[in-house]
Parts: C-alpha cells; structure tokens; sequence
C-alpha cells in the first residue's frame, strides 16, 4: 500500500529482469545511517510484467539510493503527496 501525504511521498524505481531479488538500499542525504530497503520484484503491470522495488512512505527530502556495491548511484528528491518514479539499473 502506497501511503503519501502532507509529510510523506513515495518511490517506485523501476529495474530490469536481472535486478529480481536485489535489495536496493536508500537513505535520506543528510542521515547515511539511517538506511531502509526493500526487493526489487516482478509486478503485474498494464503491459506485462514489470520489475520495480517500491518504498510506499518516505519523509520527504533527498535520498540517496545505493548501488549494488553500496556507492551512492543517484539522488532523488522525494516531495510529499505524491509518487516519485525513477529507475535504478
């Protein structure tokens, strides 16, 4: 369940077949320490499957989201009240 609101927004980073499994792991910018993380999974999509990891509340601010080899791969902003899309590969 996606749960946005005044404070809060939420991150669907699309991926690919070969990311199935992984974690993908984010923290916001200015607390490193404090790391969550979620799998990406295949989902049922309007074209198909689709493979996505879905973080559905986040406090809104800047995430860093992690590569495989834990290096920072890019930074998101995350407002809230809404659904922020990216890719992670």
């Amino acid at each position: 369940m996606i749960n946005v609101g005044e404070h809060t927004g939420a991150l669907v980073l699309a991926s690919n077949e070969r990311r199935a499994g992984l974690e993908v792991e984010i923290h916001p910018v200015s607390h490193p320490g404090a790391r969550t993380h979620v799998w990406v999974l295949p989902r049922e999509g309007r074209d198909g499957v689709v493979y996505a990891a879905i973080f559905p509340s986040l406090a809104r601010g800047d995430y860093a989201i992690l590569g495989v080899d834990g290096s920072i791969a890019d930074i998101i902003p995350i407002p809230p009240n809404q659904v922020t899309h990216a890719t992670w590969t």
